[in-house]
């Protein structure tokens, strides 16, 4: 059974190795000229980041586990972050936001009552003229895949509570609608695994102009589609779908 606490260190490190997205999103919160917030902050990949670039961001999550390795990250960075747990499909704020960001593909993972509410809360904590950004894998990608792959190694690394060799892989398996990721974290002493723990994430495999539809819905512009993180152009064979929406000036 998973030890959830255990998982979310694990998490952390691993995810931690993975930054090619930090950049672009340190770009769009230096150009915000205000207050950002970022939906779905998990352990602080990003909002650590900022922080430390001298930026105020508010990160919001519902995951203890995830929050409280958070605050250990920030406490050893010398920083005291605003966050809050909660649900981003019932959050309320008095502030306004120049930038709200989703990061780390969490958009396509959201049902559609959920993903409608989050996209209609973030229009209303933007400020006249302020931008949501969100990423998610291109789901024209993820559908073209074989519809079953086994776990295979990735990569590992030392166990963060006692150095012992931590083995990560990852399998997948899709249908029409969606597609379920299965990362799988061994705990390795010798050559025998001791222990397993596994996060499960599910991704709606929607068309991409169902999403573009949703957000025009809650009143957001679409401003950019990037097919990556170098903001190259997005298209059909592109890894991601990154969308750039702005609260009309006007609201």
């Amino acid at each position: 059974m998973n030890n959830p606490r255990r998982l979310a260190d694990l998490y952390d490190v691993h995810h931690q190795r993975h930054l090619e997205d930090l950049p672009f999103w340190l770009d769009l919160a230096r150009q915000a000229n205000g207050p950002i917030l970022e939906l779905g902050c998990g352990t602080g990949r990003i909002l650590i980041p900022v922080l430390q670039s001298g930026l105020a961001i508010t990160g919001l999550d519902r995951d203890a586990n995830m929050l409280e390795v958070l605050f250990k990250n920030s406490r050893k960075a010398k920083l005291s972050p605003s966050v809050i747990q909660a649900d981003m499909s019932a959050f309320h704020f008095a502030q306004k936001f120049s930038l709200i960001i989703l990061p780390c593909n969490t958009l396509s993972t959201l049902d559609d009552p959920v993903r409608t509410a989050m996209l209609k809360l973030a229009s209303t904590h933007l400020r006249p003229g302020g931008l949501f950004a969100a990423g998610l894998p291109n789901p024209r990608l993820l559908s073209n895949l074989p519809r079953m792959a086994e776990p295979e190694d990735e990569e590992s690394f030392p166990c963060p509570s006692n150095g012992s060799l931590v083995r990560v892989s990852s399998g997948w398996e899709h249908d029409q609608h969606t597609f379920t990721l299965t990362w799988f974290y061994d705990l390795v002493l010798g050559n025998q695994v001791t222990e397993r723990l596994a996060v499960t994430t599910t991704h709606q495999l929607i068309p991409t102009t169902q999403y573009l539809d949703e957000f025009q819905a809650a009143g957001l512009i679409i401003q950019q589609k990037y097919g990556d993180f170098n903001r190259r152009p997005f298209g059909s064979r592109s890894n991601n779908l990154i969308i750039l929406a702005q609260k009309p000036e006007s609201s």
